[in-house]
């Protein structure tokens, strides 16, 4: 955060950005959403490279989800939580108290308040893929317009 030709307004706006950086919080939601996005991020390349291919498209949407499902397992929290645990103290941040209270007024243990949030944040991703996907199925008659395909249908009813 010292270099030459720094005046002390931007080595103050450097130091607070390098601290939100080294935050426990912040790393937590990172290495997080980065298991997620890692997923959708070749979810959404599948689905652009075979857009006619409906029933494909499906089978890879209900893949993700189950991924991200399994993500909830405790081994990956347990993971995520000490890898932010050890990057953030190695930074010089030690991980936060959590800072607000239960409902049933108990404080909660900071394992147990991210545990809660990190299963919030699947739980989300796989309710928007859900959500976003629901009706794909419905458009499985988009498939008919695809001719390189026409071997594959087979004989057409003649009813």
């Amino acid at each position: 955060v010292d270099g030459p030709g720094w005046d002390c307004e931007t080595r103050r706006q450097a130091s607070g950005y390098l601290n939100a950086l080294r935050n426990f919080h912040f790393i937590f939601l990172t290495l997080t959403y980065s298991r997620v996005f890692s997923l959708t991020d070749v979810l959404c390349g599948t689905l652009k490279k075979k857009p006619g291919d409906v029933k494909y498209c499906t089978s890879k949407v209900q893949a993700a989800i189950q991924k991200i499902e399994e993500l909830k397992q405790e081994v990956h929290f347990t993971e995520i939580f000490d890898t932010a645990s050890a990057c953030s103290c190695e930074n010089g941040s030690p991980q936060p108290k959590v800072k607000r209270i239960r409902e049933d007024g108990s404080p909660g243990r900071e394992a147990d308040t991210y545990a809660r949030l990190y299963k919030e944040i699947l739980d989300d991703a796989v309710q928007q893929i859900s959500g976003r996907f629901a009706d794909v199925k419905a458009l499985g008659f988009l498939e008919l317009a695809d001719t390189s395909r026409f071997p594959a249908f087979g004989v057409f009813p003649s009813e």
